[in-house]
């Protein structure tokens, strides 16, 4: 078969999320980016992965043995259970997120693997996996940056792996046809039309006439904002996770934010004005 190379599909970039285990991506899959996790669902952004290394899969074990007794030969035969693992290479620029690394080891959690390939999205949920270091940081041609390693040993998940793909619900994962007990998610996994999220507002205190700078996901095409009832009439988009606005007068003290898109309203941001 000759290979067609306007459909070969190299990922460029990559990040890795954890959660509680077991945790579905599916209901913020959207929320997803190279440079942070969603604002709810409780997932966890570990940085970069590497370029150059990419995650490397393994499996050990899983052979077949014979049994024979006196009697006869090849009564019975037994296969080994397989383990298999996942190493990440993560680049790491921070004291933060190398401690959020380190505190992995040992645990048990939900990993969510995100790669982008020009603008198509690929995503890998693991429902269960167990973290273990396999070595310090060290430097990576630069002093900006270090490399960890990161083995992951894929585990049996206590959820539903087929559950999760029902095309009559309108879930977009697929089985991982490399290991059965994880999730496969393209990129028409990606086109949620959910409303808005916020998930900061800074600073805070901010008085009538001060600029705000609200941060979130889903924030594309937002038509209007409020704060305490009050109409913004100052703000700019951004991007999609990003909004700046200038605070409406008549806003003090408990003055809840919400931004509008298309897709409808944001649930209210507790803020607290001036």
């Amino acid at each position: 078969m000759a290979i067609v190379k306007d459909g070969l599909i190299v990922p460029k970039f990559g990040a890795m999320f954890t959660a509680v285990e077991n945790t579905s991506p599916i209901g913020v899959i959207n929320d997803f980016t190279l440079l942070a996790a969603p604002a709810t669902g409780g997932w966890t952004h570990h940085g970069h992965l590497s370029r150059e290394n990419l995650p490397e899969t393994s499996s050990d074990g899983g052979d077949t043995s014979t049994l024979s007794t006196w009697l006869e030969m090849n009564t019975d035969s037994e296969t080994e259970e397989s383990v298999d693992t996942v190493v990440y290479s993560m680049l790491q620029r921070d004291a933060n997120t190398l401690a959020a690394l380190t505190a992995l080891s040992g645990t048990k959690v939900s990993v969510f693997e995100l790669w982008m390939a020009g603008t198509r999205r690929f995503g890998i949920w693991y429902p269960s996996m167990k973290a273990a270091m396999t070595g310090r940081p060290t430097p990576n041609g630069t002093d900006q940056y270090s490399e960890s390693k990161l083995s992951m040993t894929i585990l049996k998940p206590s959820v539903s792996i087929a559950a999760q793909h029902n095309p009559e619900l309108g879930r977009t994962g697929w089985p991982n046809a490399t290991n059965p007990d994880s999730l496969y998610f393209d990129t028409t996994a990606f086109t949620g039309t959910a409303a808005p999220v916020i998930g900061s507002a800074l600073p805070s205190g901010a008085a009538v006439g001060d600029s705000l700078v609200l941060t979130g996901v889903r924030f594309t095409g937002a038509t209007g904002i409020t704060i305490k009832g009050a109409a913004v009439t100052k703000f700019s988009v951004l991007s999609p996770t990003m909004i700046s606005l200038v605070v409406p007068a008549t806003v003090a003290g408990a003055s809840p934010i919400i931004v509008t898109t298309p897709a409808g309203p944001s649930p209210a941001f507790a803020y607290t004005a001036a």
